[in-house]
């Protein structure tokens, strides 16, 4: 899960992570929120918390980002099944593959993510071209080819004399 929030006027500060995600969780049933130190992202230091959830079982992994300028909070957890901890490093990933869509009317963000682009580590890799992308599930098979369209029948098409045209 993960929300950006931008307050209007009705807030001047966020409050600190454990508060800021224990105020979600009390609909879900969920352990004490306990501070697990930080974690770098390419958004700066994100303040980590660690909980659990009782039904079904899971482990949870807490994250919040605030920032002044633009005024916003980046907040949300990964959670695994079972008491297996959730590793920092998934989390710290999926931040590094956060992506702003549109925010047109929105020149703060806009230079905010732009900004924070520059700092990407690539979860790790050099170029996000040698990143692999996690597979979902078995590998389905290749797609069956495509038609060549109009111009290959254009160009196997019968010529008058009634030989082919290449």
């Amino acid at each position: 899960m993960v929300e950006i929030y931008r307050p209007a006027a009705e807030l001047t500060h966020f409050s600190a992570a454990e508060q800021e995600i224990a105020a979600r969780l009390n609909r879900l049933g969920a352990g004490s929120v306990t501070s697990a130190g930080e974690i770098e992202t390419k958004f700066g230091a994100a303040s980590l918390v660690e909980f659990s959830l009782r039904e079904p079982v899971r482990q949870c992994l807490g994250f919040v980002h605030a920032e002044a300028d633009p005024h916003l909070q980046i907040l949300g957890w990964h959670c695994v099944s079972g008491s297996t901890a959730v590793e920092r490093n998934t989390t710290a990933c999926a931040l590094d593959r956060l992506t702003l869509v549109s925010a047109a009317s929105e020149p703060k963000m806009r230079e905010f993510f732009a900004r924070a682009e520059l700092k990407r580590n690539f979860c790790g890799q050099r170029s996000h071209l040698l990143t692999p992308t996690p597979k979902l599930g078995p590998s389905a098979p290749p797609p069956e080819p495509r038609s060549a369209g109009v111009m290959a029948r254009r160009a196997f098409a019968k010529s008058p004399a009634g030989g082919l045209l290449r």
